[in-house]
């Protein structure tokens, strides 16, 4: 059907519920996304063909993300992932001056977690829920000085092209980091961490009543005071003082290379892992220390004692890096698979051929779909979980775009439901998946995704017909593009969104022995009855 007849179509659809509304006809019915049937037209859906198959990752592109995990987790089918951090410092200022007999006096880091303030308490405290932390039990936390210089851009391509970091500790460029190169200075450990709810609360001394008080309430973090026995503190920063070491940022970063934040797993089976919020201003190291400065007073020298500060941020380059030991991470057939594993990170997609196409999208079958007189009001897909297998928590969102480009597909932009919470955001485009019983904790029984838009451009705009690929998520509005690379392809996409969930799930696919759990492709349609 050219464009200008469906253009026309269109508007006798419209022009006709108009006079129906207006004549207030009890035949007429409203149809899923409000187009109106009666008089000359008539709907129906039709079920098209679909392959599914499961699609191994692999490394995927952990830098420039929204956030970063910190810690371990193991799922029951799918197995265990260590995430660690590395990051680049910035400092507050440059070329600092910090006074005579200075003398530091803390050195602490803050990394702030996600978390919902729930209730504010009549004596100034707060309540917190903590968000995105999976496990309860203690992991081990290291933190070094770095010693690898994380790179803006990647030589290899005459420095035209942002470097890339990967799961696997490989860069864009082939290089792959040694660990040992990670390991600086250890500046700090944890021997037993487990992320708490609690708000941090910070007292001073007040000098007129001589009374510790509360100077600030902070929103819970991971908070941990350096040990200063060793002066390793003071000789970073007031050893150089007016050295080109601090005298801009570029020096400074590569005078001091970031922190390497590593976990490790006491219990073989148990742990948690963090997201940590690190482009949240709160994170940081700020080195706290006392100063004199010395006046004339009426011919007196007079000594004034000041406190002051030099804060190191987490901007600049920021990489996770993940140490797996995966299972069920299954090379499909491209001719459809009875079972789907879903596993975020560096773990498992599936791939969506729509129509059955040819490596092209080409098919016999879509060709006969444009050729028909149709308005298309809807399009979903379907997936069934497949609870014989599932055996950790089961993630609420699946996400779904085009595997050329690694963007979403159109109806992700088109939805722009937004809600307090995740489930309430872009719920129509990706439904959040159907629990037994209506339940949070309920047994999966279906994700549904609604790609109206995207099948009415291969319909009436003869766009072409990619593949799809198909991944958990551990937040909707997570979805900027990452590059994946593996022994098998390379340049495929995935999503940020995919890469920091911690969750999996088994969907059936599309050659199961129980037809009527296959994925489903259906279309709703309106056509003139002449």
């Amino acid at each position: 059907m050219t464009l200008i007849k469906n253009y026309i179509f269109r508007i006798a659809v419209v022009l006709l519920a108009a006079v129906n509304f207006t004549s207030c006809d009890t035949d007429v019915n409203t149809l899923g996304t409000g187009i109106v049937s009666g008089g000359t037209f008539s709907t129906n859906h039709q079920t098209y063909p679909v392959t599914v198959y499961n699609k191994p990752l692999g490394a995927v592109q952990t830098n420039l993300l929204p956030a970063y995990l910190l810690g371990y987790n193991n799922d029951p089918l799918y197995g265990s992932n260590t995430a660690s951090i590395v990051s680049q410092m910035t400092p507050s200022n440059v070329a600092p001056s910090f006074g005579d007999d200075v003398v530091m006096d803390s050195v602490v880091l803050t990394l702030p977690y996600f978390s919902r303030l729930t209730e504010t308490l009549e004596d100034g405290s707060s309540l917190y829920v903590l968000d995105s932390v999976s496990g309860s039990d203690p992991i081990k936390i290291s933190i070094y000085r770095n010693n690898f210089y994380l790179k803006d851009f990647d030589p290899s391509s005459d420095f035209d092209e942002l470097m890339s970091y990967y799961s696997d500790r490989t860069l864009s460029s082939g290089e792959v980091i040694d660990v040992s190169l990670l390991e600086g200075d250890l500046l700090h450990t944890i021997d037993e961490f487990v992320p708490s709810s609690e708000q941090i609360v910070l007292y001073s001394l007040d000098e007129d009543t001589n009374e510790m008080v509360v100077s600030q309430r902070i929103a819970p973090a991971l908070r941990a005071k350096f040990d200063l026995s060793n002066g390793y503190w003071e000789e970073f920063l007031f050893a150089n003082e007016d050295q080109p070491e601090l005298s801009n940022i570029s020096n400074f970063q590569d005078f001091f290379r970031g922190l390497y934040i590593k976990a490790e797993v006491i219990d073989s089976d148990t742990g948690n892992m963090v997201l940590f919020d690190l482009n949240n201003s709160g994170a940081n190291i700020t080195m706290y220390y006392n100063y004199d400065i010395v006046a004339t007073v009426d011919g007196e020298e007079v000594v004034n004692n000041f406190k002051g500060s030099y804060v190191m941020s987490f901007t600049g380059n920021k990489v996770n890096f993940y140490d797996t030991d995966f299972s069920n991470i299954l090379e499909g057939d491209p001719n459809g698979d009875p079972q789907l594993f879903l596993k975020g990170g560096p773990g498992s997609m599936a791939v969506v051929n729509l129509f059955n196409g040819d490596d092209e999208g080409n098919s016999a079958i879509l060709e006969s779909f444009k050729a028909n007189n149709w308005l298309i009001n809807e399009a979903q897909l379907i997936f069934s979980v497949d609870q014989t297998s599932i055996l950790g928590e089961e993630p609420d969102r699946v996400i779904l775009y085009n595997l050329e480009t690694g963007v979403p597909v159109i109806d992700y932009f088109i939805d722009q439901s937004l809600g307090t919470f995740d489930l309430d955001t872009k719920n129509y485009h990706l439904v959040p998946l159907v629990r037994e019983g209506g339940i949070t904790d309920g047994a999966g029984q279906t994700y549904k995704v609604r790609i109206t838009e995207h099948i009415n451009n291969l319909f009436e705009r003869d766009s072409t017909n990619v593949k799809l690929g198909l991944v958990v998520t551990s937040n909707v509005s997570s979805a900027n593009v990452a590059k994946v690379t593996n022994s098998v392809d390379r340049d495929r996409f995935t999503l940020s969104g995919s890469i920091l969930s911690q969750k999996g799930t088994v969907l059936v696919g599309s050659t199961n022995s129980d037809s009527t759990k296959n994925v489903r492709f259906e279309i709703y349609y309106t056509e003139p009855n002449n």
